[in-house]
């Protein structure tokens, strides 16, 4: 039968194989794109299978009614082992494979086809869908054979609305590469330069290539954050605030702690991570100087949203219930969605001013706020704290100046706050060998720019080396010249002072109620910019190899649609 159309899932340009051409990823719905160079078995086509989308997806492709057959190509990348990778393929909704094990079929780096006859489309889309038993579903392409059938383009998509929470969702981000095309460079990436190699060169471009960072972040290290649910709501009875989610047609709630001070408001609002770093994510110290600015406070448990449950196997928690427990999102990504949702909750409440919302939380509850910021444009104030590897500290500097500390393999295999399909990609090992982080195309200096122009003060103990300080203060750095690229150099500070695990110091207090006071309560007079630490100080020049942009323009946050 002649070919109506193929894909090169997961694949960023044309390939052919056999005398088909498989056009790049086109007419697919979620997953996220890998690409590996290992030498394929099987098929002289080494470029068709040495792409995949893994993850939850499927594929919506336009094509005349009529009856067809279908061919899936599928190759192992990933894991090492028989009863390990399982799924389910539907055509049109017809399950035409269950528990799909290629490595049992033909084992890792090996070429495995199924073709399947007089598929009988009648609804003008020939539709595709994957679904997990175990582990994440993976597909390399797909090939659409017919004799009298044939491919309707259908018309480009209308571009995403602009949200509050993310300003630059309606900007256009290309295909990104997959992991083994990218080049090496062990200096931290140039944030200034845009996907297609040019610099900008004004303020205003800078949303567009917040976008891309944000889209390389999901892709390349975090699993990707849904876009805004289709419904939330909510309430606040005595010191519980509830929220409700509808998305896809499922539905979770979940609840936070909530103490609001005396008076009418709108009062601004810091969000703890609790539930076990910091007690209830507050400490007394710092609760003192929310209170002498009239903070609401939230305890937020981020295990509500996504469990801890090790670096395998079917991820749990209400965000999970939710999205699939195969969702790409890592922890981080789960946890900084729910504080979205309470934001949204807040927006409703005129008790409270939703433009004035901190993060903040110690150790991986340091990580949480971190992430939650750099994905959410609302949180005014992020101040995470002793946030160790997933946090601040540059992924690919930490096997070089700590290498005694945490590495980042850690970080998918200990517990998932990663994506492991994503970052994997770029550490194999537990190491400070045997990875490609230096292939990152961007690191937690351009998670920093997410965060900009609004408020972040990083607050680390460099007195444990676990905590990667030394990669934590680099980063920082090297986020602060994005800052002062963008005029607001003084949004951002760190101070550092060794110490127990997540233990107040005095050393904090003075630089927490600046950015409070400046970011929560409105004062423009505070003093906010010191960078201060009783640890060392390695110098940002040696791991940076691009300048502070003198770009023309103001930093105007665009309307939301």
């Amino acid at each position: 039968m002649p070919l109506v159309y193929a894909i090169n899932v997961g694949g960023t340009a044309a390939v052919t194989v056999d005398g088909i051409k498989y056009e790049e990823d086109h007419f697919g719905r979620g997953g996220t794109p890998n690409s590996v160079t290992n030498a394929i078995d099987g098929t002289t086509g080494d470029a068709l299978y040495q792409s995949e989308k893994y993850g939850v997806f499927s594929y919506e492709i336009p094509v005349t009614n009529s009856t067809y057959d279908v061919r899936l190509s599928f190759a192992e990348l990933y894991v090492n082992a028989a009863n390990t990778r399982l799924f389910n393929v539907s055509i049109e909704g017809r399950e035409v494979i269950s528990a799909l094990d290629i490595y049992s079929e033909v084992g890792k780096f090996t070429a495995y086809d199924r073709t399947f006859k007089d598929i009988v489309v009648a609804d003008d889309a020939l539709t595709i869908e994957v679904s997990a038993i175990m582990e994440n579903p993976t597909l390399s392409g797909i090939a659409i054979f017919s004799a009298n059938g044939k491919l309707v383009e259908p018309p480009p998509p209308p571009p995403a609305p602009k949200t509050a929470e993310n300003p630059g969702a309606d900007c256009t981000v290309g295909n990104l590469p997959g992991a083994g095309s990218l080049p090496d460079s062990p200096n931290l990436p140039d944030p200034f330069t845009k996907l297609d190699g040019t610099r900008i060169t004004d303020k205003g471009q800078w949303w567009c290539r917040r976008q891309e960072i944000l889209q390389q972040a999901y892709n390349y290290i975090y699993g990707e954050k849904p876009t805004p649910p289709e419904s939330v709501t909510g309430s606040i009875s005595g010191s519980t605030l509830t929220v409700n989610v509808s998305d896809k047609g499922k539905s979770i709630s979940f609840t936070a702690t909530i103490n609001t001070p005396s008076g009418s408001g709108p009062f601004p609002v810091m969000i703890g991570y609790g539930g076990g770093f910091f007690g209830n994510g507050i400490p007394s110290q710092l609760q003192t100087i929310l209170n002498r600015y009239n903070v609401a406070t939230i305890t937020y448990n981020p295990y509500d949203l996504g469990a801890e449950n090790g670096g395998s196997g079917p991820k749990a928690g209400k965000f999970y219930d939710l999205y699939g427990s195969n969702h790409s999102a890592g922890l981080l990504a789960a946890w900084g969605w729910g504080v979205s949702r309470i934001i949204d909750v807040l927006e409703k409440d005129s008790r409270f001013n939703a433009s004035r919302v901190g993060a903040t939380g110690c150790s991986r509850f340091g990580k949480g706020p971190f992430i939650a910021s750099a994905f959410d444009a609302r949180i005014a104030l992020s101040m995470p704290v002793e946030s160790g590897i997933g946090g601040v500290p540059a992924l690919r500097l930490v096997p070089r100046i700590d290498a005694s500390g945490e590495q980042p393999y850690h970080a998918m295999s200990y517990e998932r706050w990663l994506n492991p399909g994503s970052l994997g990609a770029f550490t194999n090992s537990n190491s400070t060998s045997g990875h490609q982080l230096n292939k990152l195309p961007i690191d937690t200096h351009s998670i920093i720019g997410l965060i900009a122009p609004r408020g972040l003060l990083v607050i680390d103990n460099p007195g444990i080396a676990n905590l990667d300080p030394n990669s934590a203060w680099v980063a920082t750095k090297a986020g602060q010249m994005i800052y002062e690229g963008l005029g607001f150099g003084s949004n951002i500070g760190y101070i550092g002072a060794g110490g127990d695990h997540c233990a107040w110091r005095s050393q904090y207090s003075a630089p927490a109620e600046a950015f409070v006071r400046k970011f929560l309560a409105g004062d423009e007079s505070a003093t906010t910019g010191s960078f201060a630490t009783s640890g060392s100080q390695p110098n940002v020049s040696s791991y940076v190899n691009w300048t502070v942009p003198n770009l023309s323009g103001q930093l105007t946050v665009p309307a939301s649609n």
